[in-house]
């Protein structure tokens, strides 16, 4: 997918038309609560305690979701190691 049908720097809560509701729900609430504090770290209460700086990976993981969640099933990236980490972090909240 070359184009967003969504502003990457400022996705919207809904998803855009077409996307996958569930994937980018999570994402985008996710993608919320990451974002990048004064002095270069997370603010995310997660990321907070442990220093974590931003861009941190949840954040990044989150892109992806809100990118793959726009894109239909067959063109949707293989699974990967921060797939699977992304999925143990959420579901251990």
């Amino acid at each position: 997918m070359t184009g967003f049908p969504y502003d990457p720097q400022q996705p919207p809560e809904q998803p855009p038309a077409g996307a996958d509701f569930m994937t980018w729900m999570l994402a985008y609430r996710i993608h919320a609560e990451h974002q990048p504090g004064p002095e270069g770290l997370c603010l995310a209460n997660t990321c907070r305690a442990a220093s974590n700086p931003w861009p941190c990976e949840p954040w990044k993981l989150a892109r992806s979701g809100l990118r793959d969640a726009c894109q239909p099933i067959t063109e949707r990236r293989q699974v990967t190691d921060a797939d699977i980490w992304f999925r143990r972090a959420v579901n251990q909240r």
